[in-house]
């Protein structure tokens, strides 16, 4: 989430600016140097035309940039709308009112209607941890599943590698003592406590 964010602030830098130099960018967004270049290295894996000018010794945007709103996946959408929701609750009414144009924009351009499975999960006050925003993601991709009859690929572990994971077919909620996630699962149909869920992808 937190990566998500820099790397919008980054392109806003460069985008709304001539060229920026690499001081500049670790003044203004407070990045370290390495972090910088690796932050920069992402933009141009993303097809993002950022380059260094010589000439000004700075960096630049080789044209506008146009975010592929239409490219983007289910995971990858609900990802920047977390983020931006987020964000509208650190900003005052004038940010917020640009927010909340541009998250209408991704929802209604969406060719699944995201309007439901956004609606209705609220953002947290605050989180259940220092900075950690992850149980907001988990519920807005199984909603996103139950709502578009998805498959969710579930797994008790924030570890990436980790290869014990569960696939859940036509999965719900119930309150069993606590919220559970259920559905033909390939773990003998046992419900698993969303609290107990790291990570969450609908395929």
């Amino acid at each position: 989430m937190r990566k998500i964010q820099k790397v919008l602030q980054l392109i806003s830098l460069l985008s709304t600016r001539r060229s920026v130099s690499l001081q500049t960018i670790q003044d203004v967004l407070g990045f370290p140097r390495r972090t910088v270049f690796r932050y920069l290295t992402t933009l141009s894996e993303a097809n993002i035309p950022v380059y260094y000018d010589k000439t000004v010794r700075a960096y630049r945007l080789a044209a506008p940039v146009h975010f592929p709103l239409d490219s983007l996946s289910l995971n990858e959408t609900i990802l920047v709308l977390c983020a931006l929701k987020l964000l509208c609750r650190h900003v005052n009414p004038g940010y917020r009112s640009e927010l909340d144009g541009l998250i209408k924009t991704i929802v209604t351009r969406h060719p699944l209607p995201m309007e439901d499975a956004v609606r209705s999960v609220e953002v947290p006050a605050s989180p259940v941890s220092s900075l950690d925003y992850s149980d907001f993601i988990t519920s807005l991709r199984i909603q996103a599943a139950i709502l578009f009859d998805r498959k969710l690929t579930v797994s008790k572990s924030a570890d990436v590698a980790d290869s014990d994971r569960i696939e859940v077919r036509r999965p719900s909620v119930l309150f069993r003592q606590d919220w559970c996630l259920s559905g033909d699962a390939n773990n003998g149909n046992r419900p698993t406590p969303v609290e107990q869920i790291a990570k969450v992808d609908v395929t």
